[in-house]
């Protein structure tokens, strides 16, 4: 009875109360049944058929010759259940078809991102944004990667789940959908929900090299040689052997140690997360680099690893406004303008509040005349600091600003102390000691500029719900504004 793999029968696998049965035919498994209910009878327990189900794992064709079978458990049938949820992870994922895993884990995921609203979210004095990431990692992150160590996913699936690790992003930080997740994965120093899945399958190939189960032990190193000969395509074992290749592993794959203690095992773990992020970044960075809205970023932000950038450590309406700026997000008119559709000419782009050159950010933050006010009491407020005045580096960097040349200054207001995400320590150079001073100063100024901005149109330009034409917006009631408006006029 069961499946021949590995020179023997397998009909059966046990976990705590619950039994898997295993048969080639339909026959087989209704004899497994009947098994199974004459030892029910003579150890005098009951069979909960209400929560079994038959799936049938093979080609279309084999799936739908088995569903037009009858499955009988005593005097009970056994429904067919292509789809049948065990320790929750759906019987079509492991077949291959992982869609409605992957949906239905999302959705749970996207249901509890408003819990987790952070400090540059919904409540700027609210959750810290490290302590949001932090509880989403260790209470929603797992349930997305839930039996990702064998359930190998396409490319498509891949990307759905990162999509919603930038949907968790954006709520925390109070960002919306023209907010890019690769600049927020970049900014905020994670790493990509499909790399963890690669880091997680390569950490569990060695616990299959190592199990002391001989019977997974067995199938496993059975599974292997038939990958090597060419065979089993649809193996999780293929998967594995195409991963350790990706990666410059094979060696490991040729040998398959069964001691924990060998030599190729030393350090496995922190070895993959290297290799993985290793792979990882120049990916993404690539991406990143081909925006041209986001030059000024990629000038600011190291792309070779993942660091945290010490403003985000802080509370209130300018740190929104400098995420929005890094990321090229804030609602600016050159950014509106490049993304109606069509795009708007430079015309319509003007500046309303002086009516001279394109809104961008340079005009924004160093040009307007309208906001000279703010930018006076800025560099009032430096020359005033007798703390921040003596630190090493300070006069040229106050003559700088003190200039409002745009191509010195933006880059400068935008800069923050990177701190490595890595375990590694925080920079502590001059400049770092130098920029960490002027910060609080800089995000003061940057949301004193926006609340004139606003104060001064009366309402904050946006796309309209259509995306055609701009239309108008109001702050809310903690300063930060939406990108896009429903149903307001022009």
């Amino acid at each position: 009875m069961g499946v021949p793999i590995a020179g023997f029968f397998l009909s059966s696998l046990a976990f705590a109360d619950d039994v898997v049965l295993l048969a080639l035919s339909a026959s087989s498994l209704n004899h497994l049944f009947a098994i199974v209910h004459s030892h029910s009878i003579r150890w005098r327990y009951t069979v909960n058929v209400s929560k079994c189900a038959v799936a049938a794992f093979g080609s279309r064709a084999q799936v739908a010759a088995a569903r037009s079978n009858l499955f009988v458990l005593g005097r009970s049938s056994v429904p067919f259940d292509p789809d049948y949820v065990y320790l929750g992870i759906e019987a079509s994922a492991l077949n291959g078809q992982a869609k409605n895993l992957v949906h239905r884990r999302v959705q749970a995921a996207r249901s509890r991102h408003p819990l987790l609203s952070g400090s540059l979210g919904a409540r700027f004095g609210g959750i810290p944004i490290i302590l949001s990431i932090h509880l989403w990692q260790v209470l929603i992150r797992p349930s997305l990667e839930w039996g990702a160590e064998t359930i190998p996913l396409p490319q498509y699936l891949k990307s759905q789940l990162d999509a919603c690790l930038g949907s968790f992003l954006r709520s925390v930080v109070g960002a919306d959908s023209f907010t890019s997740s690769k600049f927020l994965l970049f900014e905020l120093g994670l790493q990509s929900l499909s790399s963890r899945r690669e880091e997680l399958q390569l950490r569990f190939f060695r616990h299959l090299c190592t199990s002391s189960s001989s019977l997974v032990s067995s199938i496993f190193r059975y599974r292997c040689a038939q990958v090597r000969g060419a065979g089993a395509s649809r193996s999780l074992c293929r998967h594995y052997h195409d991963l350790l290749q990706k990666y410059d592993l094979l060696h490991v794959w040729l040998s398959l140690p069964r001691d924990p203690a060998d030599v190729l095992w030393n350090q496995w773990d922190s070895r993959v997360h290297k290799l993985v992020l290793r792979e990882d970044l120049p990916v993404r960075a690539a991406a990143l680099s081909s925006r041209p809205l986001l030059s000024i970023f990629c000038s600011l932000k190291p792309l070779d690893k993942r660091c945290f950038p010490s403003y985000l450590r802080r509370h209130g309406l300018g740190q929104w406004v400098k995420l929005r700026l890094r990321s090229a997000s804030l609602q600016l008119l050159s950014f509106l303008g490049s993304h109606t559709r069509p795009p708007l000419s430079p015309a319509h782009l003007s500046c309303r509040l002086c009516g001279v050159g394109l809104e961008d950010v340079n005009h924004f933050i160093c040009i307007c005349p309208s906001l000279s006010s703010e930018r006076e009491s800025f560099i009032s407020a430096l020359r005033n600091d007798a703390p921040l005045s003596l630190l090493p580096g300070f006069s040229p960097l106050f003559d700088l600003l003190s200039l409002w040349a745009p191509l010195s200054c933006v880059p400068l207001l935008l800069e923050s102390v990177e701190d490595p995400c890595d375990k590694r320590p925080r920079n502590s150079s001059q400049r770092a000691v130098l920029i960490s001073a002027l910060e609080p100063h800089v995000l003061r100024f940057l949301s004193s500029i926006w609340l004139r901005r606003a104060g001064l149109l009366g309402r904050i330009p946006s796309i309209d719900v259509h995306g055609d034409r701009l239309s108008t917006t109001v702050l809310l009631h903690d300063g930060r504004c939406r990108s896009f408006a429903v149903g307001l006029p022009p």
